[in-house]
């Protein structure tokens, strides 16, 4: 597996479109109010929605950017469920932070 910094910069060139960037940051925000329904819930249906937001928001960011279909074929090659190639939680990790970065640049 990549380490943290090279699956960053690999993120980031599959996703420059602003609404991409808006998009993938919205997905953690609603994982994590999924997550949070499941705590406070326990209701398993929160967890199924904490693993399928992504296919959804995120599919839509890429169709925005009109690199979905490269996106998908990354996604197979590196034998993971995204482009860069890394584990959940830093690709939870990189949205965040390429909204942050992207939001507030000078």
């Amino acid at each position: 597996m990549k380490n943290f910094k090279q699956g960053y910069k690999d993120f980031k060139v599959w996703h420059t479109h602003k609404m991409n960037i808006t998009f993938h940051f919205l997905t953690s925000i609603i994982q994590l109010y999924f997550l949070y329904l499941f705590i406070i819930n326990f209701n398993p249906l929160y967890i199924l929605g904490v693993l399928l937001i992504p296919f959804i928001t995120d599919s839509i960011g890429h169709l925005i950017e009109k690199n979905f279909g490269m996106v998908l074929l990354l996604s197979k090659m590196s034998k993971s469920t995204n482009s860069a190639g890394v584990n959940g939680f830093y690709n939870f990790c990189y949205r965040i932070m390429l909204w942050w970065e992207t939001s507030f640049k000078k």
